[in-house]
């Protein structure tokens, strides 16, 4: 977690996605995207083909996934900003208003494969915002328990 801002009215926190397993799924399925086009080229095949796509489609979604990366708390504007960026450098914004904030909190997962923990921001409304869930739990923890502390939720 690095703090690029904090005053009383802002609190800016960057924290970067352990993302490092998304850059070599990509780059291993790409390798095997462009084999199955020199396959298609060669043999002409269906089976070729299929995996082509499937290896070209894996690729495109490691690559585009969309990984939270950091958030603004703007008190004067009355606004949460939760930042978005892929591995290609795209950047997205998701908003909320404050007073829309229910609660921030990190979610243990109890069953099931993935991810053992997720932070996610729940608004009034039902809807749930994703922080962060690459992060390992303490971490998460230690973010989410500094936005509430600076919220004083």
């Amino acid at each position: 977690m690095k703090i690029l801002e904090e005053t009383p009215y802002r609190l800016h926190i960057e924290f970067r996605e352990e993302c490092a397993w998304q850059l070599g799924v990509g780059a291993f399925l790409g390798v095997a995207a462009l084999v199955a086009v020199l396959l298609v080229l060669v043999e002409g095949s269906a089976r070729s083909v299929l995996w082509l796509l499937f290896a070209g489609g894996i690729s495109a979604y490691a690559f585009i996934e969309k990984i939270p990366c950091g958030c603004l708390i703007d008190r004067g504007t009355g606004q949460l900003t939760i930042f978005q960026r892929n591995i290609l450098g795209q950047t997205r914004h998701l908003t909320c208003n404050l007073r829309d904030i229910r609660t921030i909190q990190v979610k243990r997962r109890t069953s099931g494969r993935g991810r053992p923990c997720s932070a996610s921001v729940d608004l009034k409304s039902g809807q749930q915002l994703s922080l962060m869930s690459h992060q390992p739990c303490a971490k998460q923890r230690q973010i989410v328990e500094r936005l509430v502390r600076f919220l004083e939720l």
